[in-house]
């Protein structure tokens, strides 16, 4: 059995001026069902502070969709990219799945840049 997941690579920026958070989508992977022993949602503490949209939830859809609360009702939340890396290298060293190691490179290929912002995984419910 296992929980839908979708992470999102995105940058967290605070406008201090404006007083507002905001979140840059940069990519997105599916993961797909991910392994309820391994609890992946639990690493995604900090709650997402404010909307941010992603671009088409189905296949063939074009809308957009709003990723303040996933599919599941639950609100998204966010964590620092390195420990969705360690996370994901600690599963595929226990348990060998195909969508992990594009995963990783994915999210080592982007901690490797240098961002303006805080480089932060979303977590998404589908």
């Amino acid at each position: 059995m296992g929980y839908e997941s979708r992470i999102i690579v995105a940058i967290r920026r605070n406008r201090q001026e404006y007083n507002w958070i905001y979140f840059e989508k940069l990519a997105q992977m599916y993961l797909s069902r991910v392994d309820y022993s391994l609890n992946f949602p639990a690493i995604f503490t900090k709650e997402v502070e404010t909307e941010i949209y992603g671009d088409g939830y189905e296949e063939n859809s074009c809308d957009e969709y709003e990723l303040t609360k996933d599919r599941y009702g639950d609100r998204c939340k966010y964590t620092d990219i390195q420990t969705v890396i360690d996370w994901l290298e600690n599963a595929e060293n226990r348990k060998h799945y195909r969508r992990y190691t594009p995963a990783i490179a994915m999210l080592k290929a982007y901690a490797a840049e240098q961002w303006e912002g805080e480089l932060v995984v979303i977590h998404y419910g589908y």
